[in-house]
């Protein structure tokens, strides 16, 4: 029982157990827990990787660091895009937008699944840089737009009939979730389809356990976490999307839950 090893007795092992609140893993997450602020978010030397917003240094705004983390992201990416590609059919699509998009490695996938669409890729100018390379490299540049911007305050690239948010929501905070899934629902036309492709959650946001673990880490990395499909569909619908009752699995415990506009 826990009162026999936590309240003094003859079986206590409170001083044993306190010793981790002194480890640098735990008072590092206390750290980030009391700020919500990722770890580097005060570093000018190398800023908050995945973070762009004012009054913090992001390491996306530097050519060599932003580099590094698109090429590193991309590994995951490269992996799990064909497994996306081949379970979410975009017949239908005529113009596919990949929201923080990265090397693009997303929608360089669908447009070699399906011959006549067009995409666009929207992230900071830095990482296009990256993603003009890897458009070349698999000979797709002539169907991609690659579109320099703030997708908090730009305004969305036009006549886009699918959204893809790939593993973008977690790193961010509630608030900002919403505000983005709102913005984009709103640049869709009727039909369109909001892709949010990501981990998730049980609805009691207490498992399963590798999701739970990478929710912890992201704490450190980013202003954000994993959310549960529960939480997503509640954005999607305020967003007066419909949301999908499903979630069509990918790999690497990612799955798409989607929402349609009416």
């Amino acid at each position: 029982m826990a009162w026999e090893h936590l309240t003094g007795g003859a079986f206590d092992v409170s001083g044993y157990v306190g010793l981790a609140a002194r480890s640098p893993g735990v008072v590092e997450m206390v750290e980030r827990l009391k700020t919500n602020r990722p770890a580097g978010a005060d570093a000018k030397d190398q800023g908050a990787a995945f973070i762009f917003r004012d009054g913090v240094e992001s390491a996306m705004e530097n050519e060599n660091s932003a580099r590094f983390f698109t090429l590193a992201l991309a590994g995951r990416a490269k992996n799990v895009a064909p497994v996306f590609a081949k379970n979410l059919p975009l017949s239908g699509s005529k113009r596919f937008l990949d929201v923080g998009g990265g090397t693009g490695i997303y929608a360089i996938t669908v447009l070699r699944a399906n011959p006549t669409l067009q995409a666009v890729v929207w992230d900071r100018p830095e990482v296009l840089k990256v993603a003009r390379e890897m458009a070349e490299e698999h000979a797709v540049q002539d169907r991609i737009e690659l579109s320099p911007g703030d997708m908090f305050t730009d305004p969305v690239p036009e006549g886009v009939d699918t959204i893809l948010l790939s593993n973008i929501l977690h790193d961010w905070d509630a608030p900002e979730c919403r505000a983005l899934i709102a913005r984009l629902a709103d640049a869709l036309p009727s039909g369109g389809r909001l892709l949010i492709h990501d981990v998730f959650l049980n609805d009691a946001l207490d498992g399963p356990l590798p999701v739970a673990l990478y929710s912890a880490a992201l704490f450190v990395m980013t202003e954000g976490r994993a959310y549960s499909a529960a939480e997503y569909r509640g954005w999607l619908e305020s967003a007066g999307l419909t949301a999908s009752a499903t979630i069509t699995p990918t790999l690497i415990h990612c799955g798409v839950l989607e929402g349609v506009k009416p």
